[in-house]
C-alpha cells in the first residue's frame, strides 16, 4: 500500500466531516471508487450518486480511484462526466494522485483523456512531473514528458523537476530530463 493510499483510507473512512450535504449514495460512491469496486460505482451512479461529490479535503471519486490505480473505475467515471481536472483543497488533481500512487496505466489513461499535465498544486506549486521525478519513477517521467509536461516549471521553493530528481539522487531521471528537449510552451 502506498502512503497516498494509507492517507486516503484515513480520510475517506471518516464520515465525511464537514460534508453534511453529502448523501449516503455519494459517500458510498466515494468509498467504492476508493476500493475500486466498479460494479458498485456503476450502480450508485445509476441510482443518482453525484459524480463529482467530494470527500474530506475536496477529493472526488475520480481522485480516489486514480490514487489507487483503479483504471476501469476512472474510465467509467470519466464516461459519466466526472471533471478530469478537478482540484482538491490542496490543488491536486486525479493525475497527481495517480502519479503519486505509481500507477502508469492510470496516468496514461488520464493523459490520453485530457488531463492537464502541468497543473500546479496550491501549497507547494508542484506538478505531476515533479512528483514522479522526486520518486525516481523513470517510466512515469517519460510518460509525462511524452504528453507535453513542462520540465522547467518552478515550484514555490524554486525547484524544478530536475532539481527534485537531483535532490533525491535519481541519476537516470536527471539524465532523462536533461536529454528531453524543451516543449514549445517552455520559456
Amino acid at each position: 500500500m502506498t502512503i497516498i493510499a494509507f492517507l486516503m483510507i484515513a480520510s475517506v473512512g471518516v464520515a465525511a466531516e464537514g460534508q453534511d450535504s453529502q448523501t449516503p449514495r455519494d459517500k458510498a460512491l466515494l468509498e467504492s471508487a476508493f476500493i475500486g469496486n466498479l460494479d458498485d460505482v456503476q450502480v450508485l451512479v445509476r441510482k443518482g450518486a453525484t459524480i463529482d461529490a467530494t470527500a474530506p479535503k475536496g477529493r472526488t471519486a475520480l481522485m480516489l480511484a486514480a490514487a489507487n490505480g483503479h483504471t476501469p473505475v476512472v474510465e467509467f467515471l470519466l464516461q459519466q462526466g466526472a471533471e478530469i481536472n478537478a482540484k482538491d483543497s490542496d490543488g491536486q488533481t486525479a493525475l497527481m494522485y495517480a502519479t503519486s500512487g505509481l500507477f502508469p496505466e492510470t496516468v496514461k489513461f488520464l493523459l490520453e483523456n485530457g488531463a492537464d499535465v502541468d497543473v500546479q498544486s496550491k501549497k507547494g506549486g508542484f506538478t505531476a512531473l515533479m512528483i514522479a521525478a522526486s520518486g525516481g519513477e523513470e517510466e512515469l517521467v517519460r510518460l509525462l514528458l511524452e504528453h507535453g509536461a513542462n520540465k522547467d516549471i518552478v515550484e514555490k521553493n524554486g525547484r524544478t523537476a530536475i532539481d527534485r530528481a537531483r535532490q533525491y539522487g535519481h541519476a537516470a531521471v536527471v539524465t532523462l530530463l536533461e536529454d528531453t528537449p524543451a516543449t514549445a510552451s517552455d520559456s
